[in-house]
């Protein structure tokens, strides 16, 4: 199922947890929603800019998401959030695109650029007005990315 030109449902909902626990990933009708809303709103438009990206981590059943002890209001189980990597590899370019649509109104919620990990995690919600949250990721927790001063390794 295509929830938009470039992204499928199979690859949001993809989960080696899942698979290796035989739990399943399925989302509701409101999270598929969700997904095809960030897909549309968030994704296409930054692949646009930089090319395709790798959904790491899409959606999540509250099972799964559990099982990788997630955070219990993570909005990976309502489909309003997904952990991207660019495929050309460049990702400060992903995130001055993302810090781009994020200063023009996207309804970009939160956003998250990690220290040591490859992944830029984003989500979009229309529950609510957007926070237009912007953090970093440390080993010592999580950073506004209004005031970091640390490195961007991977």
């Amino acid at each position: 199922m295509k929830l938009s030109p470039h992204f499928t449902l199979a690859e949001f909902t993809r989960s080696g947890t899942a698979e290796r626990l035989g739990i399943d990933n399925a989302p509701t009708g409101s999270a598929r929603s969700s997904l095809r809303t960030l897909c549309v709103a968030i994704l296409e438009p930054l692949r646009k800019v930089t090319g395709p990206l790798k959904v790491s981590s899409g959606y999540r059943s509250p099972e799964v998401n559990e099982a990788i002890k997630g955070s219990s209001s993570s909005q990976h189980c309502k489909g309003q959030a997904a952990d991207i990597i660019p495929t050309s590899g460049n990702r400060a370019a992903a995130w001055s695109e993302l810090l781009r649509l994020n200063r023009e109104g996207f309804p970009i919620d939160q956003m998250i650029i990690y220290e040591d990990k490859p992944h830029i995690h984003v989500s979009c919600t229309y529950e609510r007005d957007p926070r237009h949250q912007v953090l970093v990721h440390t080993p010592s927790g999580y950073v506004n990315w209004d005031t970091y001063e640390g490195p961007l390794n991977p």
